[in-house]
């Protein structure tokens, strides 16, 4: 089997691997800054109760990619919380930030959810690292700001990204 993506297939519907979905040829755990599980879930918005029991009291970072290849990275201390706040309707209907735009838009049809845990333990600032990790080796079109903060607050575009 190939040392770039490993999936162990478990009873739970839930795929367990060592690398990550998105483009996965192009990143592996052997590079990131810290070791993690990856749980890969299909159809997230009907798929809470699988999310819930793979993220609660998780730390670590998520990605969506829909069907077009398009993602979204992102890190939480609370995966659970962070991810299903996604799927509220009032969030959806704020959509103050652009990933949530196109979820407004497009929906969650055909999503796919990628959870990166890290060991118990970890502290935001290794999930902070394996976001910015995964944002630089995956590129997220839905991503606005390219640098990984912990502040949960991102800095206007700058004139190149614009």
């Amino acid at each position: 089997m190939s040392k770039w993506f490993l999936t162990l297939f478990s009873s739970n519907g839930i795929n367990k691997s060592d690398s990550i979905g998105p483009n996965s040829s192009s990143l592996n755990s052997e590079g990131a800054p810290h070791k993690y599980t990856k749980h890969v879930i299909k159809d997230p918005f009907n798929n809470r109760k699988v999310i819930a029991k793979v993220a609660k009291s998780a730390v670590g970072v998520y990605i969506f990619e829909a069907p077009n290849g398009i993602c979204y990275v992102g890190s939480s201390i609370s995966l659970y919380a962070r991810v299903t706040s996604y799927f509220m309707p009032s969030i959806l209907a704020k959509a103050d930030r652009y990933v949530l735009r196109y979820f407004r838009k497009h929906g969650f049809q055909d999503v796919t959810l990628t959870l990166l845990i890290l060991e118990p333990g970890s502290s935001f600032e290794m999930a902070v690292e394996l976001e910015q990790y995964c944002m630089d080796m995956l590129s997220p079109k839905l991503n606005v700001d390219m640098v990984a903060s912990s502040s949960g607050y991102h800095e206007p575009l700058s004139e190149e990204w614009r």
